[in-house]
């Protein structure tokens, strides 16, 4: 299959994002061809790169449009537009996630919660499976200072992975839930997903307070499939190698298209 491989240009900027080479190395093993396609601010070059040499599918991780993520949703709707196959989300599944729309039990939290905070990848269409759980410690973190998941946290000040709040935190594999507090928050997760009307896969965000109670505090659909990132590390905690988990994601799109 001939896969191009659709990404924004800030992903080339020093120092370059290793999830391109990662994604091309996993689809170059599960057989497929694969060439890059940048995003970047103009329209007419992007849709000559995809049209001169149509591909099968396009590998989708495209989250903006002349740097605004809130444009990212029209990425996907040029795809739609040019009839072409892609993995992920579509328009309207990005837009209600970027919309933090409220469901349905449970609430979609915009206050801030207090407890524990969980990373659940959800993977499939018409089968959904949720894969195991991270928890984002904040054991170490810098006293004082609101457990959040903040831009430090997560990715140093400056993104360079450096200072307290990024020392602080660690996403581990959590020993302690209770078989029915687990299930229930894979539960929430798919639940979540399916409201949203995601594809293929994501990665949803939630707190659980003292009292048991789960809020879904954010939704990540097409996210981030860097090796060692979450969702890929809770893939491969429950056998599913990286080459694995990309193929797969191939599969489930392809097979929303064969339908």
């Amino acid at each position: 299959m001939n896969v191009a491989l659709l990404h924004t240009q800030d992903a080339l900027e020093p120092p370059i994002d290793p999830v391109l080479d990662q994604l091309e190395d996993a689809l170059r093993v599960n057989g497929h061809e694969t060439r890059r396609v940048v995003v970047d601010d103009t329209v007419e070059p992007l849709v000559t790169s995809l049209t001169h040499q149509r591909p099968d599918l396009v590998f989708n991780i495209a989250e903006s449009f002349a740097g605004k993520s809130a444009l990212e949703s029209n990425v996907a709707a040029l795809l739609n537009l040019l009839k072409l196959r892609y993995t992920g989300s579509s328009p309207a599944g990005l837009i209600l996630a970027g919309l933090q729309t409220e469901y349905q039990s449970p609430v979609l939290a915009e206050e801030f919660i207090d407890g524990r905070e969980f990373y659940v990848g959800v993977l499939g269409n018409s089968n959904v499976q949720a894969l195991p759980i991270i928890e984002l410690d904040f054991s170490k973190f810098p006293k004082g200072l609101p457990k959040i998941a903040s831009w430090s946290a997560k990715w140093g000040e400056d993104g360079e992975g450096k200072g307290a709040e990024f020392a602080g935190t660690e996403s581990i594999f959590p020993t302690d839930l209770s078989e029915d507090l687990s299930d229930r928050i894979k539960q929430v997760a798919i639940d979540a997903f399916q409201a949203l009307r995601l594809r293929d896969y994501a990665r949803v965000d939630l707190r659980v307070t003292d009292a048991g109670k789960i809020y879904v505090i954010e939704v990540n659909p097409n996210c981030y499939l860097e090796a060692k990132s979450e969702f890929a590390s809770s893939a491969l905690k429950d056998g599913i190698e990286y080459p694995a988990l990309i193929n797969r994601i191939v599969e489930l799109a392809s097979a929303r298209y064969s339908r």
